[in-house]
């Protein structure tokens, strides 16, 4: 298990972004993305997101930064004035993430969200008008367990 990403809440994404260029002098791509899936034991669809990302300052590590716009969110049970580190992130194969799931409900570890991402507004290479990428994503609180949250990720 490698972690690949480092993810962070921020509450106003275009200030943080703005910061971040003029400090590291690279530009951030942004997408805005919709869920469905499973958040805090509720079953959601249409959950809005909006995520910037860089790839630069780290070598093989991926920079994030999260702003949800829906209440529904398990972000929403955090102080939503003030940045923190929401998880690291993980992207594997359908195989490592079946394995590495099913090992944190062994555990007792409680699943805060269960979800497939759609949507995504930033077209990739080989993407027309609207991007067709799909991921699907468990974000475990292993916050007790390990010190931080652990996002599996993996091709939807």
């Amino acid at each position: 298990m490698k972690f690949s990403q480092i993810a962070i809440y921020v509450p106003d994404q275009e200030s943080y972004c703005d910061n971040f260029e003029q400090f590291f002098e690279n530009k951030m791509y942004t997408d805005r993305l919709k869920m469905f899936g499973v958040f805090m034991g509720k079953a959601v669809s249409d959950v809005d997101l909006e995520l910037s990302f860089d790839h630069s300052i780290m070598d093989g590590v991926e920079l994030e930064y999260i702003t949800s716009f829906d209440e529904c969110h398990w972000h929403s049970e955090k102080d939503l004035t003030k940045p923190f580190l929401s998880h690291l992130g993980i992207y594997c194969t359908k195989e490592e993430f079946q394995k590495y799931y099913e090992f944190l409900i062994v555990m007792g570890i409680d699943l805060l969200q269960h979800s497939t991402s759609y949507d995504h507004s930033n077209k990739r290479k080989g993407d027309k008008k609207q991007s067709s990428r799909k991921y699907s994503d468990a974000i475990f609180n292993t916050e007790e367990f390990i010190g931080f949250n652990i996002k599996l990720s993996t091709e939807a």
